[in-house]
């Protein structure tokens, strides 16, 4: 089971977070959606579109990707 964020104002899930502190800010790349309200949901893997998987998937490998540069 894993989360997914989708964005309050399109629904979709390009969602990154964008300004850490206490109260983050996220950014939408779809809509330019900028604020600290995202929608969290769970999902069985099986239930998910392949795209929002792959998605997913490479928003995970661009976070190992720049921990590790750092």
């Amino acid at each position: 089971m894993g989360k997914i964020l989708f964005c309050p104002d399109c629904g979709s899930t390009e969602i990154y977070y964008e300004i850490g502190g206490i109260t983050g800010t996220y950014h939408c790349h779809k809509c330019d959606y900028i604020g600290p309200f995202v929608i969290e949901d769970e999902f069985e893997e099986s239930e998910l579109p392949k795209e929002v998987i792959e998605q997913d998937k490479k928003k995970k490998r661009l976070r190992m990707f720049k921990r590790n540069r750092s």
